[in-house]
């Protein structure tokens, strides 16, 4: 629920039931619309009596229909509809403690704005709620700025034609593995500047059609093995600015279709680094490549090129020293190799 909703308006539907304790966490609601739904007469009286605790303002005769003639309720007394006013905010002795603030890093509004089609978002500043100011119909959504640790299961579900989805600086730190569901027409899907550390196996799972995913600048440690298995059609991959000292290549067999993949500014194995470019290279799959920050022979043809241009008139010493100095050099080199 909304704990600091304040009205509240379900009239016109087809609810026959509504449980208090739904109800019991909106210590702020103030106004309750529930005419014209087809109201069971337990749930009716259940009602009637919670709006009555609260003092609540209930619209269009309230559940007066519901109780007097179709429950024969001959006890009940209707509420006076020409008499009733919204009453006014629960005074600081309310016997309900007053909800903690949010916090004041949290813009919980936030702002959206729409390009001149309708059909593209761009919201900043808000929580995840900031979704309910976009309408279903949209193509694609941006997010940025926004306070959102957790994107809980079918966050996008109503939005069916979506295409692209962008959550840039958002604070994620966890994201269920359902949080994707319903986004079948999903082709560019962009997650980068988050907090979160594991790609999960199931977020991908109703997107095959995603051909582009972006997943750079977070604190990605770990792919899960079958994290990508269902993205036939993916084509570009990027995971630059993240945290693996290992890119498995079996995240990739699956993917046919992948023509790039961009991983540089990892700190990245060096055995590691040489598997991966091999296993794309093999399969002629364009990636960024990037001086690995453990390549030994790398190191040691440095080394060695700087050792050329000295001059050669070195005493006894000298030469002792620069012989340590290679043979400590080359010795570190050889340690990262085998890792």
């Amino acid at each position: 629920m909304v704990p600091y909703l304040v009205s509240l308006d379900i009239s016109e539907n087809k609810i026959n039931c509504l449980t208090t304790e739904k109800l019991q966490s909106l210590r702020h609601i103030r106004e309750l619309h529930l005419a014209d739904n087809p109201w069971t007469c337990l749930c009716a009286e259940a009602l009637h009596r919670f709006i009555n605790s609260r003092n609540l303002f209930c619209s269009n005769t309230c559940l007066d229909v519901v109780l007097k003639d179709r429950c024969h309720n001959g006890g009940f007394t209707p509420r006076p509809g020409t008499t009733i006013t919204p009453s006014p905010p629960p005074p600081s002795t309310t016997m309900h403690p007053p909800l903690p603030l949010p916090d004041f890093h949290v813009n919980i509004s936030g702002s959206c704005f729409a390009d001149h089609d309708g059909k593209h978002y761009h919201c900043s500043n808000g929580d995840r709620f900031i979704l309910d100011q976009i309408p279903s119909w949209v193509s694609s959504i941006e997010l940025y700025n926004c306070y959102i640790e957790h994107l809980p299961a079918s966050t996008f579900s109503r939005f069916e034609n979506l295409t692209e989805l962008i959550l840039r600086n958002c604070s994620l730190n966890e994201i269920d593995e359902r949080a994707f569901y319903g986004l079948r027409r999903l082709e560019k899907l962009t997650i980068k500047g988050n907090n979160f550390a594991v790609v999960r196996e199931g977020w991908f799972h109703h997107c095959e059609h995603l051909y582009r995913l972006d997943l750079s600048n977070n604190y990605l440690v770990e792919i899960e093995s079958r994290a990508f298995h269902n993205l036939k059609y993916l084509q570009y991959l990027n995971l630059e600015d993240n945290m693996f000292s290992c890119i498995y290549t079996d995240s990739f067999t699956h993917l046919s279709r992948l023509d790039t993949v961009e991983f540089s500014r990892n700190p990245l194995k060096w055995r590691c680094w040489q598997e991966l470019k091999q296993f794309l290279e093999v399969r002629t799959i364009g990636y960024t490549d990037h001086k690995c920050p453990y390549d030994a022979t790398h190191l040691v043809r440095d080394l060695q090129k700087d050792g050329s241009n000295r001059p050669q008139n070195y005493t006894g010493q000298a030469i002792t020293n620069d012989v340590t100095y290679f043979g400590f050099i080359l010795t570190v080199a050889m340690v990262y190799s085998l890792r």
